[in-house]
């Protein structure tokens, strides 16, 4: 499945590299960085920007 649109948003999960993968490839969402030590991802879909904490 591929997203069309999707605004900004802000997930908090309890596995952050598993929830990154899934994010990665369920829903195409590409990783661009990383921030607070590593403790959040950095993901886009193009014109809009998400973290997951």
């Amino acid at each position: 499945m591929r997203i069309k649109h999707l605004g900004h948003v802000v997930l908090y999960v309890k596995d952050l590299p598993t929830s990154v993968q899934f994010y990665a490839d369920v829903l195409g969402l590409a990783t661009y960085g990383e921030i607070f030590h590593g403790r959040a991802a950095l993901l886009t879909s193009g014109r809009t920007h998400h973290e997951l904490l």
